[in-house]
């Protein structure tokens, strides 16, 4: 069984949610975008490899597009963290889930954090890797620093997309 839907309210726009159902569904990812609190929710399916949908938000759009990059052996940039992007480039699989949540930093900034999860190739690790990126109003429309780092896990899918539920996510 899939884990529940996980949704988390857009900082940079007032009364907006977003939602993603955590694993992908016959290698489709599903995001769904509710504009005004009880409104109608509008869900846009991507399965990668394919075109994008240009009705994808900039942040989802730009998390995915970065990810497929990685599938497919796209140089790509220096990150934090411990695992680098060129060491595991060509090495991972299609997109298999992903998981988001909003926060507020201790300087009172909201950013909403958006984890594309995508199992390993490389044939030393066995696992998954997250790729996360952190939007806030600063960056949600030019992708500019947004992506953060990548980072090996060791659990299934369900699992990880479980503990992202259960932590409020």
């Amino acid at each position: 069984m899939t884990n529940p839907i996980l949704t988390a309210p857009v900082p940079w726009q007032t009364g907006a949610t977003w939602a993603v159902v955590p694993e992908a569904v016959k290698k489709t990812l599903w995001f769904g975008e509710q504009k005004t609190p009880g409104g109608p929710w509008t869900w846009i399916p991507s399965t990668l490899p394919g075109a994008l949908s240009p009705q994808l938000p900039r942040p989802i759009y730009q998390a995915l597009a970065w990810a497929y990059d990685l599938h497919v052996g796209q140089s790509g940039p220096n990150l934090g963290g411990t695992v680098s992007w060129n060491t595991i480039t060509g090495q991972v699989g299609d997109p298999a889930g992903w998981t988001l949540d909003s926060f507020s930093s201790p300087h009172g900034h909201a950013a909403l954090t958006l984890t594309v999860w995508e199992p390993s190739e490389t044939g030393v690790f066995t696992g998954l890797y997250g790729m996360i990126s952190t939007w806030t109003a600063q960056n949600a429309t030019t992708g500019t620093q947004a992506l953060d780092m990548i980072v090996p896990d060791t659990h299934s899918l369900q699992a990880v997309t479980s503990y992202a539920f259960n932590r409020g996510a």
